[in-house]
């Protein structure tokens, strides 16, 4: 069974040079944050230089800082996910309650899949967007408007400054009155409406 990263780090407390305990002590108490910052933003958060980062994830890992990211991820993954919590907890019994099972595990795959730093970023990028923007558009279709709805409901609660834009012939009205400063977020799955779409490509262009 591989190792559990956070308890090794643990088990290597004792043995750390000061500043090394810094960044062991900073990565146990948020290892999400350090699985997605970089070695200098790291750095800067802790208050010891990049080389001693690059250091403690050699020594860590054997291999340096990417590999200690992978390991924390893995960490990360492993304790959030609800089947694994289920199974310790639940006796399934039953077919009903085994298809149950394997839907929480697909589900989870598939987010998994997109819980990466590039993910992050996107995330981080947007809400610089929509903390600066000037006013907020939230535009949704078929499916997906309640999940538009459920945005700008509490996106105004927070920013006040959110509108939701239903797919119908307000549209037009939309484009009329949004500005440069303004951010219009879309959700839409397939299949894709075609209006919204269109819309996004004017917006698009634009800027």
């Amino acid at each position: 069974m591989e190792e559990n990263i956070l308890r090794k780090i643990e088990e290597e407390l004792p043995s750390l040079s000061l500043k090394q305990k810094k960044v062991a002590l900073a990565i146990l108490q948020d290892p999400l944050s350090a699985s997605f910052l970089s070695v200098k933003e790291m750095s800067k958060k802790i208050g010891v230089s990049p080389a001693t980062i690059v250091r403690f994830a050699q020594d860590i890992t054997g291999a340096g800082f990417p590999q200690l990211q992978i390991e924390l991820h893995k960490h990360i993954q492993a304790e959030s996910n609800p089947v694994k919590r289920m199974k310790l907890h639940v006796v399934v019994n039953s077919k009903d309650e085994e298809l149950l099972a394997k839907a929480y595990e697909t589900q989870l795959s598939n987010l998994q899949k997109t819980f990466t730093q590039e993910m992050f970023r996107s995330m981080s990028r947007a809400y610089d967007l929509i903390m600066s923007a000037n006013h907020v558009y939230s535009l949704g279709s078929r499916g997906s408007f309640c999940v538009s709805y459920f945005l700008a409901q509490h996106l105004n609660r927070a920013l006040g400054k959110v509108d939701l834009v239903p797919d119908d012939d307000k549209l037009a009205d939309f484009l009329k009155r949004v500005k440069e400063d303004d951010v219009a977020i879309f959700v839409c799955v397939p299949r894709y409406s075609k209006r919204l779409l269109t819309t996004a490509e004017i917006l698009k262009k634009k800027n």
